[in-house]
């Protein structure tokens, strides 16, 4: 039996419900603790020069810059009041946009448990689980029967990053990149990665640990929130890139915003257009979809259905909804080689995602609308309150693997 490792309150504040929001840039590298960013994302002309010194004319520092040198990231000084600053450099010619670096943070509820196939009611459900729904969950045996996964399909978890070496996870984790702290070491400081890693594809059928949904796609571990789970737009924006360069065929990112931002924007379009499928959790507020996922169909957008099929209380909604996948006492994988129970839409997406992984392994052809629509519009109506078909609580349904893996869609 592994190792339980207990979470303090500390840990539960820090891991707890949360969204993207605005917060203040201590420095690049050092947590992010307010509720004000001071950071600007700056678009110019691609044969504008001197942009350092054009940056440096309105008060503000360069930091660097993000997507390919595409966008410039400024520090603003408390001297400088941002807004300002941005409307001045929209109405400055040599500009295209301007916008804040907004604040990035997880979405979950964490609880400490251990863990066994079992309790994972989330992928087959008989009713075995006391308070469970018979049928609440998303057939996962079924979609097995067809494939397991593929050690060709990567998935990307943008994220906290993922303890590689969790004993679930050390076969199955490409180490990517550290986009916090600018280095090839995306160790998870958080515990979030780790579990949105171990849902999509923790090593599956070795008799011990749980089960992930794709048993043998790889998880490419991308840093871009920090030890307290927070970052900035331009870290995601710059990891969802890089997880598309590294030849991620999914990237999942359990996170969201309240502000749309181009800078996102323009990273979900470069996913697309290298056919990389982008899956975004909706957010844990019960309010209107967060960014990316409010962006679909650019994205899969995925809310929470709890084991009783409706959709969970804290789950997002809105007409940019997709699917539901199960996001209530969801068991995964913990740093140190702990196993948790998590509640969130943060862990409904890697079901998807994981799923996503399945089906590219079947069907490696698929592009990204063909993926999108065979996982979408196979999903369980379980909205019973409503009309048939789409609506803005529960997207198109439920996420099911055996009417995504049906002869009749497999065609």
């Amino acid at each position: 039996m592994k190792k339980i490792f207990l979470i303090t309150t500390i840990a539960l504040i820090l891991l707890g419900w949360a969204y993207w929001k605005d917060g203040v840039d201590n420095s690049p590298r050092r947590p992010i603790n307010s509720n004000i960013t001071h950071r600007i994302l700056i678009k110019f002309y691609s044969d504008i020069r001197g942009k350092e010194e054009i940056i440096k004319g309105y008060g503000l520092k360069r930091i660097g810059s993000i997507l390919k040198g595409k966008w410039e990231v400024a520090r603003c000084p408390d001297n400088v009041n941002l807004k300002e600053a941005i409307n001045k450099l929209l109405n400055d010619k040599r500009v295209i946009w301007a916008e804040p670096d907004y604040i990035v943070k997880i979405a979950e509820e964490t609880i400490p448990n251990d863990s066994l196939f079992g309790q994972q009611w989330y992928l087959k459900n008989e009713g075995t689980v006391q308070g469970y729904v018979k049928g609440a969950d998303v057939k996962a045996t079924y979609g097995w029967d067809f494939t397991t996964g593929s050690e060709n399909v990567i998935i990307g978890v943008v994220d906290t990053g993922v303890d590689y070496n969790h004993p679930d996870l050390e076969n199955k984790v490409i180490k990517g990149y550290d986009f916090v702290n600018s280095d090839s070491d995306p160790m998870d400081d958080n515990g979030h990665g780790t579990m949105v890693a171990g849902i999509i594809g923790a090593d599956s059928n070795n008799e011990e640990g749980i089960a992930g949904v794709c048993w043998k796609c790889k998880i490419l571990a991308v840093k871009a929130i920090d030890s307290q789970g927070t970052g900035y737009y331009s870290w995601i924006s710059d990891g969802i890139e890089y997880a598309v360069d590294q030849g991620a065929n999914v990237i999942n990112i359990s996170a969201g915003g309240n502000s749309p931002g181009v800078v996102l924007e323009e990273a979900l379009d470069y996913a697309i257009s290298r056919n990389s499928l982008v899956v975004a959790a909706a957010g844990n507020s019960g309010g209107q979809l967060l960014y990316p996922a409010g962006y679909s169909p650019k994205c899969i957008s995925v809310g929470a259905t709890d084991y009783a099929d409706k959709r969970a209380s804290f789950s997002n909604y809105g007409p940019n909804l997709d699917i539901m996948a199960p996001g209530v006492d969801i068991v995964s994988t913990l740093n140190g080689g702990a196993y948790a129970v998590g509640s969130g839409t943060s862990f409904s997406a890697p079901i998807v995602s994981g799923a996503a992984g399945l089906l590219i392994s079947l069907k490696p052809g698929l592009n990204v609308e063909q993926l999108r629509k065979t996982l979408i519009y196979t999903s369980d109506d379980v909205n019973s309150q409503s009309l048939p078909g789409f609506d803005y609580y529960m997207g198109y349904g439920r996420l099911n693997l055996q009417t995504v893996f049906s002869p009749i869609h497999l065609e």
